[in-house]
């Protein structure tokens, strides 16, 4: 072999490297539907996958072992990065075609097209499956948890859409909505102001966030699925903060869109009776003391209006009269949607029912489940 043994090393690995990364782009180009759907998410891996060819083909163009191994180190890590996120959506698109997610897939790409609409962001997520559910930035990616491919946990989805809002939501005044991001500038005073670890609690506050967000956009479904299927006793962690503290600022945020004289108010005046009930019966650690309250209340009245700021009208959901025409109960004949239902309606629908008729037998739960996957099919939004 000519020339130094850890240059030809170097080489050879660059060369390897870079054979994998163009693997790497025909494997998704022949997953991606056809369309432009297909080709923004083409658009979308190709920006990552062009960044992290360069940065091998400098190491080629220079193999300089001194600064090359670094070099090819760094570009590694990124492909790493990137091969998670194409292999990730890669599995969430094979699922969805072998029919495998039993139509849960395009339920929830409804959904959070539906949310995308509402918060007036341009940059829309991607959908794939994971063990749990969480939102990746690298190409702005939500897992949705497999194998569970029921609706009652899809209003996960918008909390994990919640943390793409707070990174990317511009700003409402026009004049400002290249600089400033509203979300991150208030999440990051706040943790300035608390005690103990800001890193801790700025994790904290982008959950909390995230929990105001989903019930402001869901309404009832996002706290029912909190309190039902979520919620559990116990500390929190770094990333995340306790359960009671969390359902502490969700049942503010249903209180204080309860307040105010938007149309809406009746109905999460209502849902908060009804969380209230729920709460006391199954949560009551999540009561606190009066300063955990307090604080809850002034968080979750400070996130509210930053969405009512910044993100569309529409985006708060309207609590529609039309939730009630839905027949969720697979005992009882179904119906069409009438016009205007979303599939947010459908979710709420869902819960609603499930909370007025107790947790049932699980084939009970199945085929409703399988009802409401059915009606939001139908919805056109």
């Amino acid at each position: 072999m000519a020339g130094h043994p850890t240059r030809t090393l170097l080489l050879a690995q660059a060369h390897q490297e870079l054979t994998a990364l163009r693997q790497l782009a025909a494997t998704l180009a022949e997953v991606v539907p056809d369309g432009e759907a297909g080709q923004a998410v083409v658009d979308r891996f190709g920006l990552l996958t062009d960044r992290v060819a360069r940065e091998l083909k400098a190491v080629l163009r220079d193999p300089d072992p001194g600064t090359g191994w670094p070099s090819l180190n760094a570009a590694r890590a990124s492909a790493l990065e990137l091969t998670r996120e194409v292999l990730a959506y890669c599995h969430g698109e094979l699922l969805r075609r072998a029919e495998l997610d039993h139509g849960i897939g395009d339920v929830a790409e409804r959904l959070l097209d539906h949310l995308t609409r509402g918060a007036g962001i341009d940059r829309r997520v991607l959908l794939s499956v994971a063990e749990s559910a969480f939102l990746t930035h690298t190409v702005s990616m939500i897992r949705n948890r497999f194998p569970d491919v029921s609706v009652w946990s899809l209003p996960v989805l918008a909390h994990e859409f919640g943390h793409h809002v707070a990174s990317t939501m511009a700003h409402g005044d026009p004049r400002f909505r290249d600089e400033w991001r509203p979300v991150r500038q208030y999440l990051s005073e706040e943790a300035d102001s608390g005690e103990g670890s800001r890193e801790v609690e700025l994790a904290h506050l982008n959950e909390l966030f995230a929990d105001v967000y989903a019930t402001y956009v869901l309404g009832a479904a996002y706290p029912l699925h909190l309190l039902m299927l979520a919620a559990q006793p116990g500390p929190g962690t770094d990333t995340h903060p306790a359960w009671s503290r969390r359902v502490r600022t969700v049942l503010s945020t249903v209180d204080a869109l309860g307040e105010d004289e938007h149309p809406t108010a009746a109905g999460f005046r209502g849902l908060s009776r009804k969380l209230a009930s729920l709460t006391r019966a199954n949560f009551p650690d999540a009561v606190g003391t009066a300063a955990e309250q307090a604080l809850a209340g002034l968080q979750a009245r400070a996130m509210i209006e930053l969405l009512r700021e910044h993100a569309y009208a529409r985006a708060r959901y309207p609590m529609p009269d039309r939730v009630q025409s839905l027949v969720i109960d697979p005992r009882e004949p179904e119906r069409e949607p009438v016009a205007g239902t979303t599939v947010a309606d459908v979710l709420n629908a869902a819960w609603l029912w499930r909370l007025d008729r107790g947790d049932g037998p699980n084939w009970l739960l199945d085929e409703a489940s399988r009802r409401a996957i059915s009606l939001s099919q139908q919805v056109k939004e």
